[in-house]
């Protein structure tokens, strides 16, 4: 007991009324962090419970956008392989048969789009996506097929080289098709494990599964065998010259 309060005892209230004032405030302070802690971690579940319906109600909706693409790529795929069919493999020189055939206009390939409820359940589903390797795989898919219409659309057929480019039209086809298939049993509710497959497997592995997607496009043409040697052939090279199947940063 300080001194001075034995000859002053109106101080020894006002500095103990001082220190209860204190630890009041400091008490309060505490009582208020801990209700206003309490108050964030009720909106954060509650937001993530929020996510969490979006998420399964996109996932829910996904098959229908999922079956769409798949579609669509073997719509191009037939397409192509019906341009491809009519020429000759070893020169390249339009065959007799499509020359004759009058109903089949050789130089051009039917424009195709995609519907935007598509891209709309595809963004819809990201929104709710947390993981960066997820992210990246949607990311990847509608970049591969905004690409992929890109050429199909544009293709050149007075272009020099023009059959090799058709075949890796069927390629990024194919790309396409792997990225929609991992999806599949994802948003059908057949498994909760990561559907994401960019940037988590090897490039040689990548490159092999995309084979064998645009081999599949194709077999069930007359004759499959023009076109699955020029596909190895093309898969061959890429791998040999260590190219990435997915795409990459480049220059502007």
């Amino acid at each position: 007991m300080p001194f001075d309060w034995l000859s002053d005892f109106g101080q020894c209230l006002f500095d103990w009324q001082t220190l209860a004032a204190g630890v009041l405030a400091v008490s309060g302070a505490m009582f208020t962090i801990k209700i206003i802690s309490k108050q964030i971690s009720q909106a954060e579940m509650h937001r993530n419970d929020e996510i969490e319906r979006r998420h399964q109600a996109a996932r829910v909706a996904l098959p229908l956008a999922l079956s769409a693409v798949s579609e669509l790529t073997q719509t191009i795929s037939d397409n192509i392989a019906l341009k491809i069919e009519n020429y000759d493999p070893e020169t390249g020189s339009i065959t007799l048969d499509a020359i004759l055939d009058d109903e089949n206009e050789t130089t051009l390939l039917p424009k195709l789009t995609i519907p935007e409820n598509v891209i709309d359940s595809f963004q819809q589903f990201t929104e709710t996506l947390s993981q960066k390797d997820e992210i990246r795989h949607i990311a990847e898919l509608l970049s591969s097929l905004q690409i992929l219409l890109s050429r199909y659309n544009s293709f050149n057929f007075n272009q020099a080289g023009f059959l090799p480019s058709m075949h890796g039209l069927l390629m990024d086809a194919g790309k396409v098709r792997l990225l929609i298939d991992q999806l599949y049993n994802y948003s059908r509710f057949v498994e909760d494990e990561t559907f994401a497959i960019v940037g988590t497997i090897d490039d040689k592995t990548a490159w092999e599964k995309i084979l064998g997607k645009a081999q599949s496009l194709v077999f069930k043409r007359e004759n499959p065998d023009i076109f699955l040697a020029a596909l190895s052939e093309r898969t061959k090279r890429y791998k040999d010259n260590a190219v990435s199947p997915w795409i990459e940063k480049f220059d502007v």
